[in-house]
């Protein structure tokens, strides 16, 4: 085996998840509370990516497009699909998405209230588990955690700690349905 070979082996094993949510702006109430969510869990804010946010998006001054370019190819990205009819609706979000395809990226497929597994076009694959928003979502989410757990050494998580966050998450969730349910009278 190549030295070469052999260090970048070596970088990859090494190189921490970055989360990055994407996400259509009308979306952003949902997509904070799931970022509440992993910051909650202890996943540290320098490893999530979220542009809704100032303190997790893009600096000041710097190229949208390269700072996201950049993003994508230095590090080892964990992406987060918040799909929606907004979020096919967002040319930004359809960029996102084929750009997690080319590079082969891990990702996650959240479908908010109201979208379906029959929804899902473009690159995500609709055959891949997701995470499905709609109605009782603790088991999913529950997986969701396990995974997490795994991909940035978070065995100190109590369990009860955990459903705390859930619970909560599940709340605005429930908050944000109620809110459209009501909109839609």
């Amino acid at each position: 085996m190549s030295y070469n070979l052999v260090q970048e082996i070596n970088r990859e094993s090494s190189t921490k998840y970055k989360i990055f949510i994407s996400h259509a702006s009308a979306d952003e109430p949902l997509a904070t509370a799931f970022v509440d969510l992993l910051e909650g869990l202890g996943i540290d804010p320098a490893q999530i990516f979220y542009s809704s946010l100032a303190e997790y998006g893009i600096p000041m001054g710097e190229d949208i497009f390269e700072y996201l370019r950049n993003e994508l190819l230095g590090n080892k990205v964990y992406v987060i699909f918040f799909l929606s009819d907004a979020y096919y609706q967002s040319a930004a979000c359809l960029n996102e998405m084929g750009a997690t395809w080319i590079l082969r990226s891990e990702y996650l497929t959240v479908l908010q209230p109201g979208f379906t597994l029959r929804e899902i076009k473009g690159a995500v694959n609709p055959r891949k588990i997701v995470l499905d928003l709609n109605g009782d979502c603790r088991k999913s989410l529950n997986s969701f955690f396990e995974k997490l757990k795994k991909m940035f050494s978070l065995e100190n998580i109590s369990y009860s700690k955990w459903e705390r966050y859930r619970d909560r998450f599940m709340g605005q969730l429930a908050d944000k349905v109620r809110l459209e349910e009501h909109i839609l009278l």
